[in-house]
């Protein structure tokens, strides 16, 4: 379903940096000493405890690993798929989020059933949990999905925003007991997350 909270935190930010990305994060007490960065993985933290998880990808390295896991070459995805879920990783994101086990029914093609219990099994193993809501969300740049309400006040909350250069996931981790991360605030880190400026040198 879309993201009905639209509402942007208006508290004070910083602008933190990753990977030639740019956003604002919209709390103050960021524990520069804990920061860490391996590969394509940031991970920011907080003296509150909370955390976040800032990673990217190349376009279609979700369709390209799990052609390469399943050792299927991309006809055999193609026809076990769809064309239209390998477009790009959001759309086969939104086609495995879509599917339900009551799709799978005797009145489908059996082609359809096989795809359909394929997807199933590819949703149940990578997407992240989501026991309080999966929401579809929509920036100036990107599209995608966010796993979990903050309200439920789960452990951790992802987003995965999509665009024709690729995948940026953005995980929020919240410790028990501490002040809850709330959408406005994980609003204002998604809307602002933008491709940072490169200033050429004369």
């Amino acid at each position: 379903m879309p993201l009905v909270d639209l509402s942007i935190s208006s508290v004070p930010h910083r602008t933190a940096s990753c990977f030639g990305y740019e956003f604002e994060l919209p709390w103050d007490d960021v524990d520069e000493a804990r920061d860490k960065t391996v590969g394509k993985i940031h991970v920011g933290a907080f003296h509150s405890g909370n955390a976040f998880w800032f990673s990217t990808f190349l376009p279609k390295d979700f369709v390209n690993e799990v052609s390469k896991t399943g050792n299927l070459n991309p006809r055999d995805l193609k026809q076990l798929c769809g064309e239209d879920a390998l477009e790009s990783d959001y759309a086969f994101h939104k086609k495995m989020l879509q599917l339900t086990p009551s799709d799978i029914t005797p009145f489908i093609s059996q082609k359809q059933a096989i795809s359909g219990q394929i997807l199933l099994m590819i949703k149940a193993i990578t997407m992240p949990k989501a026991s309080s809501g999966i929401f579809s969300i929509q920036t100036q740049d990107f599209k995608g999905f966010q796993f979990e309400n903050p309200q439920a006040h789960p452990s951790n909350i992802t987003v995965e925003l999509f665009s024709k250069e690729g995948c940026i996931e953005v995980m929020f981790m919240q410790k028990d007991g501490v002040a809850s991360i709330s959408q406005s605030e994980i609003n204002r880190v998604i809307q602002s997350i933008h491709k940072a400026l490169i200033i050429q040198k004369d």
